[in-house]
């Protein structure tokens, strides 16, 4: 049997591990040379070891040849028993100039959207696609509530214990009987509809179950000082987490990965241990990918691409993860691709938002310590982007303190800190088909897509620190402004444009403390505020529903009536406003538009609805009010009071 024993291929060899090879136990640490291939065949096969070294090739099935049958990797060791910092082999499988090729059966699509409101006990879902699920998969109900975060959430995970498609209902249509019943509603509407996505897979790379759970999940809940009723998810806990991961190393390595779940993978606060990283493969990312894989249950994050670039990260499916997701780390990486990802239930590391800072615009700053390796992830999102030259087609993100986070960096950081280049001033690539929701919760201007915070070198020392709060030092620009000065010029300016954008259940839909944007084709749903821009913008063909058909659970959970509940747990029964046309130094063209419902007659205000408009002016004073340009063309306003359509906020 295996004891843990180290052993490495002979060179020049081929292994085939079959359904009968393997003996019962954990191998130690296991290294394929340069030379060799260790070949995973395609049956019933469960291989346990404490990590492997690839300097050659690792086959578990290939681009053309994906395995049917249940392949399992489990990778050992604890946290206690680890001296840091370890090696890339530590419970984890780490590919060091070689191939790492990892395919498991195609499932169709890996995601997608109800098809109608799923009801409490509901046993049956219907979903918008015609899927190749198979009975006994895990697949996931997104939440469609406001909250979402561990003491408090609705998403579930349930059985498929039947699937029949539903031609009387659509042709693309299928019906999927789930085990046990729901417990939670989930809404769809023409407005927005639940996401249902897809959890197993045949292929699974995970953490061992006895040492991968962190230890330190109590209490679950901590109650704010501003309320005993009003919870969040208790800081410096879920601290410890230690499962595997993937990491490939260099721009000689490469790594391919479709059709697997990950789970239990990612180390808490361990740099460069989250489950698939892309580490340093510079130019050569274009030979490495992550696609149609599920990331379930991570302790940190769920793909990580760092000094790489061209690579491509698709139709992938994360769930209940620590940290930021997908996460573009030091701000160099760009010409990547990032297209149909699903992102949800992801959680923040220490506390959120003080209570105190809610209406605030400018919140303290937050420091690299023990407890939190990157100050960045008290603001964790689905996706964290350094650095816009990239793509971002058709991806989605639900819970997180933001969905989308942007934070401006002057210049990159860690161990590309001496890089010249600023890269918050790169415009997007594309940023297409995006949508968030059920975010932004923790801050009045929290947002699903939140252009804004700012991380840097505190002091020019290594330590990094973060503020989430307002930054407005995006100059988005064809050039480096470094090279000129620090400015950029009006030939070279350039917008962020943001096309087919759909937000909804936010604080704010879009916040965007930058310079310039354009926002094209913008759906905003059940926002305290559809979209808050700086700068030169232009807005064309949003629709801003400032209230829909669906009410989310009153308090999010706080049991005692509104005024014994801090004003997250209410702010969205306070009031709403479809675009703030905001202060000084602004010029904003809204054209095409339609507003909804941005009606002062909306029942469920707690304190009546008599100053709520489609549109608001912040003029809290002489010095500050809206000024250089404010225009609008063809707005269509659809069941909003035509006497009520404009207020002037005097916000002190």
């Amino acid at each position: 049997s295996a004891t843990k024993t180290d052993f490495s291929l002979k060179e020049n060899t081929k292994v085939l591990i079959s359904s009968c090879s393997l003996s019962v136990g954990v191998y130690g640490t296991i290294t394929i040379p340069f030379t060799s291939e260790l070949i995973i065949g395609d049956a019933n096969i469960t291989l346990n070891t404490t990590g492997i070294r690839v300097f050659g090739k690792l086959r578990v099935g290939s681009e053309t040849c994906r395995l049917r049958n249940s392949v399992t990797i489990t990778l050992f060791g604890s946290r206690n028993q680890t001296t840091f910092p370890a090696a890339a082999y530590v419970k984890g499988i780490e590919v060091q100039g070689g191939t790492l090729d990892i395919h498991g059966q195609l499932f169709f699509p890996t995601w997608t959207r109800l098809a109608s409101t799923a009801s409490v006990g509901s046993e049956w879902i219907y979903v918008q696609d015609v899927v190749n699920w198979q009975i006994g998969q895990k697949i996931l109900i997104v939440t469609t509530e406001l909250k979402d975060s561990r003491d408090w959430h609705q998403n579930e995970i349930r059985t498929i214990s039947s699937i029949l498609l539903a031609p009387h209902l659509g042709n693309q249509i299928t019906a999927i009987k789930v085990s046990p019943p729901l417990q939670y509603g989930h809404h769809a509407s023409k407005t927005y509809q639940a996401e249902v996505a897809l959890l197993s897979r045949t292929i699974t790379i995970q953490g061992n179950p006895e040492t991968s759970e962190p230890t330190d999940t109590t209490p679950v809940a901590c109650t704010d000082p501003e309320s005993p009723s009003s919870t969040f998810p208790c800081p410096n806990t879920f601290l410890t987490g230690f499962g595997g991961h993937i990491m490939v190393i260099g721009n000689s390595s490469i790594g391919r990965v479709s059709g697997a779940l990950l789970y239990r993978m990612g180390q808490t606060n361990v740099l460069g241990r989250y489950p698939f990283h892309l580490h340093l493969v510079g130019e050569s990312g274009a030979k490495s990918y992550i696609r149609d894989s599920s990331i379930w249950r991570s302790f940190y994050r769920c793909v990580a691409v760092h000094g790489t670039s061209h690579t491509r990260v698709s139709n992938n499916v994360a769930h209940d993860a620590i940290g930021h997701c997908f996460y573009l780390e030091d701000g160099v990486e760009e010409d990547n691709t990032f297209e149909y990802n699903l992102a949800a239930h992801i959680h923040f590391l220490g506390p959120p938002t003080d209570s105190a800072y809610f209406w605030s615009q400018n919140l303290p700053w937050v420091y690299q310590d023990t407890n939190l390796l990157l100050p960045a992830d008290v603001s964790a999102g689905g996706f964290y982007i350094t650095n816009p030259n990239n793509t971002f087609v058709g991806n989605v993100a639900s819970g997180g303190w933001s969905g989308f986070v942007l934070p401006d960096f002057a210049s990159p950081v860690k161990l590309f800190r001496n890089v010249d280049m600023t890269p918050s001033s790169r415009p997007f690539q594309k940023f297409d088909g995006n949508s968030a929701h059920s975010t932004g919760y923790w801050w009045n201007n929290g947002a699903a897509i939140y252009v804004g915070g700012a991380l840097e070198h505190f002091d020019s020392s290594d330590q990094l620190r973060y503020n989430p709060g307002r930054s407005s030092g995006r100059e988005t620009c064809a050039i480096d402004p470094r090279s000129v000065g620090g400015y950029c010029p009006a030939e070279d300016a350039r917008w962020m444009v943001f096309t087919n954008t759909k937000v909804f259940l936010a604080n704010r839909g879009l916040e965007h403390w930058g310079s310039r944007s354009e926002v094209l084709r913008f759906e905003a749903a059940d926002c305290g505020i559809g979209a808050n821009v700086f700068g030169q913008v232009w807005i064309d063909s949003m629709i801003t529903t400032c209230r829909s058909d669906h009410v989310p659970e009153f308090g999010s959970g706080c049991p005692i009536f509104e005024w014994q509940c801090t004003a997250r747990d209410f702010y969205f029964w306070q009031g709403f406003t479809g675009f703030q046309w905001y202060d000084v130094y602004q010029s904003h063209i809204i054209t095409n538009s339609i507003f909804r419902n941005c009606s002062d007659t909306w029942p469920h205000c707690i304190w009546g609805c008599e100053d709520q408009t489609a549109f608001v002016f912040l003029t809290h004073s002489d010095q500050f009010v809206p000024e250089m340009m404010q225009a609008t063309g063809n707005i269509t306003y659809q069941n909003c009071n035509s006497q009520n359509l404009w207020r002037f906020a005097e916000y002190m």
